[in-house]
Formats: structure tokens, C-alpha cells, sequence
């Protein structure tokens, strides 16, 4: 079962699972709260699955998962990987970025709000290097 929370317009979503999962899931909030702070109205995911954190971004991952023919495009932040709160915002910035960048848009303010639109826009593309149905290797 599937627990969808929207927060400052950005989904978060967390599988049933252990107590200590509270704690992943208020991490996941202030991620998505500093993620909609540096990079405004852009569709962050952030799963929340078996003690690791998953950032996406909804219009990228549907772009990634077309062209590469498998799904769950995204920076995965393992629990034992994470550090400190500071850390943690500090990654999910570098990491948000660095996606954003890999596939063309700009840092900052999503100039289409609206995923559907962003979508069609064609702004957002395949990084040059990459091979349809790649596996592995590529970002």
C-alpha cells in the first residue's frame, strides 16, 4: 500500500514498513521543502522504501524510463550513506541540480509549471551519451 502525502505541491511517497520510517519520512519533507526552495515548481518526487530515499524528478524519470525502456530513473540515498540533516539537504540540492543539468534544464525556476507542459515542451533531453535500452552506466 502506497501513502501519498503532497507537500509545498511535490509528491512524497512511502511504503508500509518499519516504525524508524517516521523519521525517513519527515527527512523526505524537508528535502522536498529545500529541493522546492532551490529548483521552484519543478515535480520532485522523493520515495521513501526500505530506509533509503529515492529523489526523482516526475518529468525526467518519464523521459529516462521512455527512452531507456526501464523504469526508476533516480539518485537513490541509502541510510548509511546519508550524514547529517545538513548533508542530506546539501546532497539533495547537488543532486537535484546535477539532474536537472544532465538533461538540459536550467537550475531554478521551472519555466513550465506544469508537468504536462514541461513535458511537451521538448526542453527536457537524453544526455548525448546515452544508448537506448542502456543498462547500466549512465549518468
Amino acid at each position: 500500500m502506497r501513502h501519498h502525502v503532497l507537500d509545498s505541491g511535490l509528491s512524497i511517497v512511502t511504503e508500509v514498513g518499519d516504525a524508524d520510517e517516521a523519521s525517513d519520512m519527515a527527512i523526505a519533507k524537508a528535502m522536498a521543502a529545500t529541493l522546492n526552495r532551490h529548483y521552484e515548481h519543478h515535480p520532485w518526487l522523493i520515495d521513501v522504501q526500505g530506509r533509503a530515499l529515492i529523489l526523482r524528478h516526475r518529468v525526467i524519470t518519464r523521459v529516462a524510463d521512455e527512452f531507456l525502456k526501464r523504469s526508476g530513473f533516480g539518485y537513490l540515498m541509502p541510510e548509511h550513506k546519508r550524514g547529517t540533516p545538513n548533508e542530506i539537504m546539501r546532497s539533495a540540492v547537488n543532486a537535484g541540480g546535477a539532474m536537472l543539468e544532465l538533461f538540459g534544464l536550467p537550475r531554478g525556476r521551472n519555466p513550465y509549471p506544469d508537468e504536462g507542459e514541461l513535458y511537451a515542451s521538448g526542453l527536457v533531453r537524453i544526455p548525448k551519451d546515452w544508448v537506448k535500452k542502456q543498462q547500466r552506466a549512465f549518468a
